[in-house]
């Protein structure tokens, strides 16, 4: 898993989601007004808005988060066990 491959590299697998966690939170508030906009429009309704995001994120030798891409339709078939567990569990 991908906790244990943080843990063999000498990191804390807490520290590494509270990164991750403060990644994706800095991500939708610098867009937020760029999504409730959207979603306003395309709908009608203000203020009520849900969707379902896709993060890529890297880290780099010093376990800093680096933000690749945000998915706006990822994909939730599967075709690893890796992924097929983690996709289960979010969904």
């Amino acid at each position: 898993m991908w906790e244990d491959a943080i843990r063999e590299q000498g990191h804390d697998v807490k520290i590494a989601l509270i990164k991750i966690e403060d990644l994706i939170i800095k991500s939708l508030i610098s867009s937020q007004d760029i999504i409730s906009n959207a979603y306003d429009s395309m709908t009608g309704i203000s203020g009520a808005c849900f969707e379902l995001y896709g993060f890529d994120i890297l880290f780099d030798s010093n376990m800093n988060p680096w933000l690749l891409e945000i998915n706006t339709n990822p994909s939730l078939s599967s075709n690893s066990t890796l992924d097929k567990m983690l996709k289960t569990k979010l969904v």
